[in-house]
């Protein structure tokens, strides 16, 4: 078992759920908000730096690049990846391991800087 912690995270946004597709997708281009806008109070744009992933449903593969329904790591149903840094958020992409057979994706999205 792994423990997740964290309580370093300043912000947390809200769990969110979104289908994968048969196509690799990043987390921002499958729906998911992976940027606070600036507010009026004089914040920048802010890039979440950690994500909570959960898989319900079906399989899929990820990996940096272009997974394929054959080529990354399968993550199936009730398991979870995390993703630990800017980059990793922005760019790790997610596909159906079986096309037309997607995945749910549950994920919490957070922000360790201000």
């Amino acid at each position: 078992m792994q423990i997740v912690n964290v309580s370093g995270m300043h912000h947390l946004e809200d769990i969110d759920s979104n289908a994968s597709t048969n196509t690799e997708s990043t987390l921002s281009t499958l729906g998911f908000t992976i940027t606070k806008t600036a507010t009026a109070s004089g914040d920048r744009d802010t890039n979440a730096d950690m994500a909570l992933v959960q898989v319900e449903t079906a399989a899929v593969r990820v990996g940096s690049g272009t997974p394929t329904t054959s080529l990354g790591f399968l993550i199936q149903p009730n398991q979870f990846v995390i993703l630990e840094t800017e980059e990793e958020v922005a760019n790790t992409k997610f596909i159906s391991a079986v096309a037309g057979n997607h995945a749910t994706l549950q994920a919490q999205i957070g922000y360790k800087k201000k």
